[in-house]
Order: C-alpha cells, then sequence, then structure tokens
C-alpha cells in the first residue's frame, strides 16, 4: 500500500529481490513506474477497493498508515504478516498483542539499520538491481515546497534537494 512513494518503491523492489510476487497498490498515475520497479500487479486504488478482492496475501505491507489489522486480516493468508510503516504508539502496542495470540501477525515500531544493511542496499545499487525513485529534484531554496509535497501525501517515489 503506497507503492509509489519512496517507501513503498523501495519494497517492492526488494519484494522482487527476495523473489515475492508483488502487488502494488497507488494511484493510476504511479502504476507504469510501480510496474517497471518490479509489481507483477499493480492495483488502482482510486479505481478499485484493493480490500474487496478475493485475492489473499502473505505479506501486506502498508506506507501510508491505512491498514489495521481489523480491516485487512481477510485478505491474508492463515500465517500472513501486516507490516505498518506508519504506526502510533497504540497501534504498535496493539500490533505486539495481535502478534502474540494470533497465528497472523503484525509487525510495528521502530527499527533501525545496521551498516551491513547499508552495505547490501549499496551493493545493489552498484550492480543496478535496486534504484531509488526520484519524483521530484528541487533546489534547496525549495525547503519549503519539497515539505509540501511530502506531507501531501500522494508523490511520486522521493523528494530530493540539492545543494
Amino acid at each position: 500500500i503506497g507503492a509509489g512513494g519512496a517507501v513503498g518503491s523501495a519494497a517492492v523492489q526488494l519484494g522482487k529481490i527476495f523473489g515475492a510476487v508483488v502487488t502494488g497498490v497507488c494511484g493510476g498515475d504511479k502504476a507504469e513506474g510501480v510496474s517497471e520497479l518490479g509489481a507483477s500487479r499493480v492495483i488502482d486504488y482510486r479505481k478499485v477497493n484493493w480490500r474487496e478482492g478475493a485475492e489473499r496475501y502473505e505479506g501486506i505491507l502498508d506506507t501510508v498508515g491505512e491498514v489495521t489489522f481489523e480491516n485487512s486480516r481477510h485478505l491474508l493468508t492463515p500465517r500472513g504478516r501486516i507490516g505498518l510503516v506508519v504506526a502510533d504508539l497504540p497501534a504498535t502496542l496493539k500490533s505486539a498483542w495481535i502478534s502474540a495470540t494470533r497465528p497472523q501477525k503484525v509487525l510495528a515500531g521502530p527499527i533501525s539499520e545496521t551498516r551491513a544493511d547499508l552495505e547490501f542496499l549499496l551493493s545493489l545499487c552498484e550492480q543496478g538491481r535496486f534504484r531509488p525513485w526520484i519524483g521530484h529534484t528541487l533546489p534547496f531554496d525549495s525547503i519549503v515546497e519539497a515539505h509540501r509535497r511530502v506531507e501531501g501525501g500522494h508523490k511520486m517515489g522521493s523528494v530530493v534537494l540539492t545543494l
């Protein structure tokens, strides 16, 4: 969910690299780019309610704060996982309870990257297997505009500031 944004576009690529069949949910204006990044299927959330489909998923990654266990568990396989990139403290605590009491899991909360993680991503970039999707490049003095684009919630890829 949010496959056309900065985190979502990275997740699409990493999912594909690790052998997943990736379905990306995004606005139709981002569909072609999300497909090019490796999504096998793209759902335009403006035209299709992805929650009403019959398909079941091993994992759902929500990068925009739309998914809860309650509104999406019916889309999971019996041991499926939901990852919440955007989760407040109550959602994080609730995810721990759900994960402790059910075979389906919800993963939320802070994580820390390691040097090995960053070296792995760098090696994928050097091999041409991973690329940051840059939707907008703005000069540093346009930082207010950059924030507006990011906070608007519908940007394409990453917003980069140049110095």
